[in-house]
């Protein structure tokens, strides 16, 4: 399990954050979210199998909404990107184990066992 870098940016000068949203006073970056996160379930509770922390996202980034779900669905993802949600935050993991492959032939990637469907193009 690597650290995340909490820094967090002045973003209350009205210039533009690192994910190009104009900051104002009292938004909120990813890091102090983050922050706030450990405050109320500190990384140091969790299980040793336990995968808890970011997966992807800038520290420095302003979050105006959240929605939280208890897995990182595909309808949840879909759901938090309809609403505007800039952050989604999941008891469950996006995933347990490492992996080697997201094939759509895989379960890792079939949309029909409830996992996320890979990415177009790719």
């Amino acid at each position: 399990m690597e650290a995340v870098n909490t820094a967090v940016a002045d973003t209350g000068s009205g210039e533009e954050s690192e994910n190009g949203a104009a900051g104002t006073p009292g938004t909120p970056t990813l890091g102090q979210v983050l922050l706030a996160v450990e405050e109320l379930w500190p990384e140091s509770l969790a299980e040793e199998w336990d995968e808890v922390g970011l997966v992807v996202g800038r520290p420095t980034a302003t979050v105006t909404k959240v929605m939280f779900a208890v897995d990182p669905t595909l309808a949840a993802i879909e759901e938090a990107i309809e609403w505007g949600a800039e952050l989604l935050v999941t008891h469950h993991p996006l995933l347990l184990k490492g992996v080697t492959s997201v094939a759509a032939t895989s379960a890792k990637a079939s949309p029909s066992i409830g996992s996320l469907s890979p990415v177009p193009g790719c």
